[in-house]
C-alpha cells in the first residue's frame, strides 16, 4: 500500500498540503551598511568651550600659544644686572556650530516588525554620528592649503600636474618626516604620549606604499609587533620611517576634475587624487560646547505613535598649529584611473 505524505512545498514538491503553516523565516540579527572606522575626530585635540558655564559663555574657543623667548647666548657681566625681555603670545580661535540628524519610527513599525526597532534605530544613527563628525573634522585637516603645507605627488608643482606614476612612496614619506622635524614639530601626543608623527592614507595609497621593493621600502607590519600592540588608534597597520600609519576611506579623494581642481586639463588625464595626512602635535584643535551624544526627541503627537531619535554636537574643529600638518597629493595605481 502507498503511503500519503503530509508534506510542506518545500524543495523537491510543486505543491504541498501544509503550505500555509509554513512561513519564511527571517535573520533578526541587526547589520549595517559597511562605513569607514571614525579617525580624523581622534585626531583633533580638543578644548571645552563650556558654553553653558559662566563666564566662559560663548560660541568660540581660544587656543593661546606663548612664544618662545630668544636663546640667550652672552655671557652676564658679574656687577651688572641684565635687561628682562617681554613675553608674547598668539591666540587661535575656533567658532563651534550645532549638527545634528534624527529619525522617527512609527508605533505600527515598531509593533510588527520582526527585527527590534529601537535597537536598529540607535545603531544607525549612532554610525551616522560617527561618520559625520569625522567628515567635519577632516574638513578642517583640508582646509590649509598654504604651500609650505603641501607636496605633491614625485614632487610637482600643481595638483592639476600629478601624472600616474605620481603615487605615495617611501621617499616621499622619509621627505615629509625630514619637512615636520626641520619645522621642530613634537610628534603627536596620545595615550601612551609622542613617539611617532600620525600618517592617515587611503588604502588605495598605502597599497602603492607598501609593494614597493627595493632597499627603504616599507617593511614587514610584523616587525612592528610592540607598535601595533599599543597602538594609538583603530585601524592602525604599522610604524614606518617616523609615523604611525592609520587606513581610512574617509582620507580625501578627488575624482577627476571635482572641486575645481582641474586634475586631468594640463596633462589629459582622468586620475583620482588622493589626500595622504602627516599629522604632528596640535594640528587641529576640537572646540566642543555640547559633546555629541544620542538624544530620545519627545513624543508630542495627539496618539504617541511617532518615536524621534537623533543625535546633536555643539562643537568646531579648526587649525592650531598649521606646521603640525603636511599634506602630500598623489594618484594611486589601484584607483579609478579612466
Amino acid at each position: 500500500m502507498a503511503h500519503t505524505y503530509t508534506y510542506s512545498g518545500g524543495s523537491g514538491s510543486t505543491s504541498g498540503s501544509m503550505t500555509d503553516i509554513v512561513q519564511t523565516a527571517y535573520n533578526e540579527y541587526i547589520r549595517l551598511q559597511f562605513k569607514p572606522r571614525p579617525i580624523f575626530d581622534s585626531l583633533a585635540q580638543a578644548q571645552g568651550v563650556n558654553v553653558g558655564r559662566a563666564p566662559r559663555r560663548g560660541d568660540v574657543a581660544s587656543f593661546t600659544i606663548f612664544e618662545a623667548l630668544p636663546a640667550a647666548t652672552t655671557a652676564l657681566t658679574e656687577t651688572s644686572d641684565i635687561d628682562a625681555v617681554g613675553m608674547s603670545e598668539t591666540q587661535k580661535t575656533i567658532s563651534v556650530s550645532e549638527y545634528g540628524r534624527s529619525v522617527i519610527t512609527t508605533l505600527p513599525l515598531e509593533a510588527l516588525s520582526y527585527i527590534d526597532v529601537d535597537r536598529a534605530k540607535a545603531a544607525v544613527v549612532a554610525q551616522n554620528m560617527k561618520q559625520s563628525l569625522d567628515l567635519i573634522a577632516r574638513a578642517a585637516f583640508d582646509a590649509e592649503v598654504g604651500s609650505s603645507y603641501i607636496t605633491y605627488g614625485n614632487n610637482r608643482t600643481a595638483i592639476n600636474t600629478i601624472a600616474s606614476g605620481d603615487t605615495l612612496s617611501a621617499t616621499l614619506v622619509r621627505q615629509t618626516f625630514t619637512t615636520l622635524r626641520s619645522a621642530n614639530v613634537p610628534f603627536y601626543e596620545g595615550p601612551e604620549g609622542g613617539n611617532a608623527y600620525v600618517a592617515v592614507c587611503h588604502p588605495h595609497s598605502l597599497h602603492d606604499l607598501k609593494t614597493e621593493t627595493g632597499s627603504g621600502s616599507w617593511r614587514n607590519a610584523l616587525e612592528y609587533k610592540d607598535s601595533l600592540d599599543n597602538g594609538l588608534f583603530t585601524g592602525e597597520v604599522g610604524m614606518f620611517e617616523g609615523f604611525r600609519f592609520i587606513d581610512s576611506t574617509n582620507a580625501q579623494l578627488q575624482a577627476d576634475q571635482s572641486a575645481g581642481t582641474s586634475v586631468s586639463t594640463a596633462v589629459g588625464n582622468t586620475y583620482d587624487i588622493y589626500t595622504n595626512y602627516f599629522v604632528g602635535a596640535d594640528a587641529v584643535g576640537k572646540a566642543v560646547g555640547v559633546d555629541a551624544h544620542l538624544v530620545v526627541g519627545p513624543i508630542t503627537d495627539t496618539l504617541k505613535r511617532f518615536f524621534p531619535l537623533g543625535w546633536y554636537a555643539l562643537i568646531g574643529y579648526g587649525a592650531v598649529r598649521p606646521e603640525s600638518l603636511h599634506k602630500v597629493y598623489t594618484v594611486s595605481s589601484v584607483g579609478a584611473n579612466s
